[in-house]
C-alpha cells in the first residue's frame, strides 16, 4: 500500500518477545509479526510504523493497529 518499508523488524517464527515500554514492558509470547517503519509518508506523518501479525501461523499476515494483537494467549486447562 506506502511501497518498501524504510526499515523492516521481522520475527517469522514469533515465541518470547521482550516488549518496549510504549507496549507495556516485560516478556510475552507471540505470533509471528513484522514491523515496517517508514520515515515519512506523505499525507501520514515522520515515523510510521505499521505492524503486521500473523495469528493462524500459516503465512497469512494481516495489518494490525493493536499493539497486543501479536500476543500468543495461553490457554490453561
Amino acid at each position: 500500500m506506502f511501497g518498501p518499508a524504510d526499515e523492516i523488524d521481522s520475527h517469522p517464527s514469533g515465541g518470547s518477545y521482550e516488549r518496549p515500554m510504549e507496549e507495556g514492558g516485560g516478556e510475552t509470547s507471540t505470533f509471528p509479526f513484522e514491523t515496517w517503519r517508514y520515515r515519512y509518508l506523505e499525507g501520514i506523518g515522520q515515523e510510521v510504523i505499521i505492524e503486521f501479525v500473523d495469528s493462524c501461523m500459516c503465512g497469512d499476515y494481516h495489518m494490525t493497529i493493536d499493539p497486543l494483537g501479536k500476543r500468543c494467549l495461553e490457554v490453561h486447562p
